[in-house]
């Protein structure tokens, strides 16, 4: 068993690396391997769920990982918006107040670029309040700013385009 830092915390996380082998077997090591991850993953043991999972290279795991990013932000972007043009004054409180009247939000992200333009995410708790906000909100007009309002796009696909 061995403990290393989560990057970005203080945590240690445990882990640990299972090879089953028979000499004259095979078989019996990916077999073995498969059922610990069938019936291991994501069991709760100790107040702690397992992550059990075939052992793979550096690049390989990158590439999961990402991949996994991915798919998450895809999952999310029918109901994440993108807010811009809204008086630089506005705050993120008065921003959850606009768009709550459309559905519920998960979570709003404001930004800030040089010149003190304004621009936030905002995300709904389901696609169709997000959907219902941008149609009400585009080109809405907030303290004389008319706002522009759409559905949030992976960085990847905004550089494709």
């Amino acid at each position: 068993m061995m403990k290393n830092k989560i990057p970005g915390t203080e945590t240690e996380a445990s882990f640990s690396f299972i090879c089953y082998e028979k000499a004259d077997d095979k078989e019996y090591g990916p077999i073995c391997a498969q059922r610990a991850i069938n019936d291991l993953n994501g069991k709760e043991v100790e107040g702690k769920f397992l992550y059990v999972k075939e052992a793979l290279k550096k690049r390989d795991r990158v590439r999961e990982k990402m991949r996994e990013l991915l798919k998450f932000k895809n999952s999310k972007k029918r109901c994440n918006l993108f807010i811009k043009n809204f008086p630089p004054e506005t705050t993120e409180d008065e921003l959850a107040v606009i768009c709550s009247k459309y559905g519920p939000i998960e979570s709003i992200k404001m930004f800030e670029k040089e010149g003190g333009i304004k621009f936030a995410f905002v995300c709904f708790s389901s696609p169709d309040a997000a959907s219902l906000a941008r149609q009400s909100l585009h080109q809405a007009t907030v303290n004389g700013k008319q706002l522009y309002v759409n559905f949030y796009e992976l960085k990847e696909t905004r550089k494709i385009e």
